[in-house]
């Protein structure tokens, strides 16, 4: 895990190397994407789509949200998911 989890400049980057099985583990995707918002390009689709994962990621970098699911990003008749703060993301809206 601590090769995915990367140290230094580019910590959480390393998961786009790993292999589908491990960039699916929500486990490890949560470790990585509290180091690193913008890991979460590199999750897999499902995780994506997970609330508590794309939460955490906006919540550190707005612009992590634009790898979210296209479900949890809103649509035009259902409006935007993420109400925003300053520094990111405070809560993806149902």
């Amino acid at each position: 895990m601590a090769a995915v989890s990367g140290q230094g400049y580019n910590r959480g980057f390393a998961i786009k190397y790993a292999n589908e099985e491990l960039r699916g583990e929500k486990e490890i995707v949560l470790i990585v994407v509290k180091q690193s918002a913008g890991a979460l390009e590199n999750a897999s689709e499902k995780l994506c789509g997970d609330k508590e994962i794309v939460l955490i990621a906006s919540k550190q970098n707005g612009h992590a949200l634009q790898y979210a699911s296209e479900e949890l990003r809103g649509n035009k008749r259902g409006g935007a998911c993420c109400c925003s703060t300053e520094h990111g993301c405070a809560s993806i809206c149902e």
